[in-house]
């Protein structure tokens, strides 16, 4: 790499991050799994094109997977709760 050269941050990474804090407070299964993907790619591409922003990724990646999570297991509590008081 060039002196000249600047460095810079990885798209993807950067919309991964921003989807991931967004799913923390509105409609998390979308932004998760938004967030989920394009951490994965903005990772592989800031290690092949010598890119800034794989923290954004990564962090992406982290808090994507802990909102699927929570989704899932609203979702699994609510149908607990709906089937238990349907058998009484």
């Amino acid at each position: 790499m060039e002196e000249n050269q600047v460095q810079k941050y990885n798209v993807c990474a950067i919309i991964s991050f921003v989807c991931s804090l967004i799913g923390l407070f509105k409609y998390g299964i979308i932004f998760g799994i938004a967030s989920l993907v394009l951490g994965i790619i903005g990772v592989k591409k800031c290690k092949k094109d010598n890119e800034k922003g794989k923290w954004m990724a990564v962090v992406g990646i982290v808090l994507g997977i802990i909102e699927i999570i929570y989704f899932i297991f609203v979702v699994a509590l609510a149908v607990s709760i709906f089937s238990y008081n349907s058998a009484l």
